[in-house]
């Protein structure tokens, strides 16, 4: 862009020399001549501009490019990481699960058979 504004004030700073030599021509063939001159410099700045624009264009598609490709390869890493998480994750709640339903079926049996004398006498009374 500092290179852009550059040549844009160059190309006035021209323009205004020119247009100064003008004012004091008279020769129809001179004012041609500076005409000519400034069509010149003019295409030749705006042929620069375009190239740089372009130039400018082309590398901030690659950035863009770029940091696409570096999000989803971060994005595939992060999903990878949380599945495989998750997964741990439910595994330890399956063993968890697992020793809670052991406890609670042990204190279920202990109860039973503490208390078998009480309900072998409901069963059978006698």
């Amino acid at each position: 862009m500092k290179e852009i504004k550059g040549d844009l004030k160059k190309l006035l700073i021209d323009a205004a020399e020119i247009k100064g030599r003008v004012t004091h021509m008279t020769v129809k063939s001179d004012i041609e001549a500076v005409k000519g001159e400034l069509s010149s410099k003019i295409s030749t700045v705006s042929g620069d501009l375009t190239n740089k624009i372009t130039g400018v264009s082309g590398e901030l598609t690659t950035k863009i490019t770029g940091v696409s490709g570096d999000l989803s390869t971060k994005m595939a890493a992060s999903t990878g990481d949380i599945s495989s998480k998750v997964e741990n994750l439910s595994g330890q709640m399956k063993g968890t699960l697992t020793f809670w339903q052991f406890i609670v079926i042990a204190g279920a049996l202990l109860a039973i058979v503490l208390r078998w004398p009480e309900l072998f006498r409901i069963v059978h009374p006698g």
